[in-house]
């Protein structure tokens, strides 16, 4: 039971946000900074894994990791750009890569790390060059995040996404594109969409 007021109006705008539109509604939360869609709020709550499970410890040695994901029978690397102060990848981290079924269905498919787009951290990209990770997210060709780079089991990339993925059926519709072989930009927004 909910006894101090300002929680009472957390549920109450909560009730009436959910109650009063559908998936294009919009309502500001008190617990967050940004405007988020309301349905969003009750899948944050109801997922309760960690979300640094969906990536995989990576060594620095992407070279090394595209060798792992062959090696694992996975169809290629994932890496997911994230930001200094980014408030969509944290709404990432706490809706949908929390999901133990997007968890499953990514690590069976795909080798999944991540890395600052902002970072000075030195790595090895796919040319055995040592950059920073922000030097090979422009190497990407990756401007803002949260965003993903698919590269194939060959070092190729072969597809970029730069906006942050909400929903866990379209994280799941995500993965099998990648993992199908399908990077035509339009098949992939179809998918998305769940068409």
């Amino acid at each position: 039971m909910i006894t101090s007021l300002r929680g009472r109006r957390r549920t109450l705008t909560a009730m009436l946000c959910l109650a009063g539109g559908g998936s294009h509604a919009l309502a500001q939360a008190p617990i967050y900074k940004v405007v988020i869609p309301a349905g969003l709020m009750v899948e944050r709550w109801r997922q309760d894994g960690d979300p640094e499970k969906f990536f995989s410890a990576h060594s620095g040695d992407l070279r090394h990791e595209l060798w792992l994901a062959s090696r694992e029978g996975k169809n290629g690397l994932l890496v997911f750009f994230r930001g200094g102060d980014n408030a969509y990848a944290d709404l990432m981290k706490e809706s949908v890569l929390r999901n133990e079924e997007v968890q499953g269905y990514f690590k069976a498919r795909l080798r999944t790390i991540s890395l600052d787009r902002g970072s000075h951290q030195s790595i090895i990209n796919l040319h055995g060059q040592t950059v920073s990770e922000a030097h090979f997210a422009a190497e990407a060709g990756v401007s803002r995040s949260p965003a993903f780079a698919f590269f194939d089991l060959q070092g190729e990339l072969r597809y970029q996404h730069q906006r942050a993925i909400l929903d866990a059926s379209e994280m799941i519709n995500f993965a099998r594109c990648m993992a199908d072989g399908i990077y035509a930009r339009a098949e992939v927004e179809r998918s998305l969409r769940g068409g």
